[in-house]
């Protein structure tokens, strides 16, 4: 890895509480991914240390956040996880 930081690339890259409101207003309802989500975001911030430049730290604590969006029922597949993207996409020959 050559240290680059990707996230220059990235326009208009949302704030970390910007992602954690679209994620409440998303996930809460699913009383069970939103604690799910919370300790994901938790465990993200701690991490952040650890992560050179403001932007990749910013980056990776939205991913954190935004990570199950997908798992809410009108938005995505219900009881989705991050490996079912790979896993149809197998199923259907991609």
């Amino acid at each position: 890895m050559t240290g680059r930081s990707y996230t220059r690339q990235v326009r208009g890259m949302p704030s970390v509480a910007d992602a954690e409101e679209l994620a409440r207003d998303l996930l809460e309802p699913l009383a069970s991914r939103w604690v799910h989500v919370l300790a994901v975001a938790a465990r993200a911030d701690g991490l952040t240390p650890a992560i050179a430049g403001e932007d990749d730290r910013q980056v990776f604590v939205v991913a954190a956040w935004w990570r199950d969006l997908g798992t809410r029922p009108r938005y995505g597949i219900p009881g989705a996880t991050r490996s079912t993207g790979p896993d149809t996409s197998r199923r259907r020959g991609g």
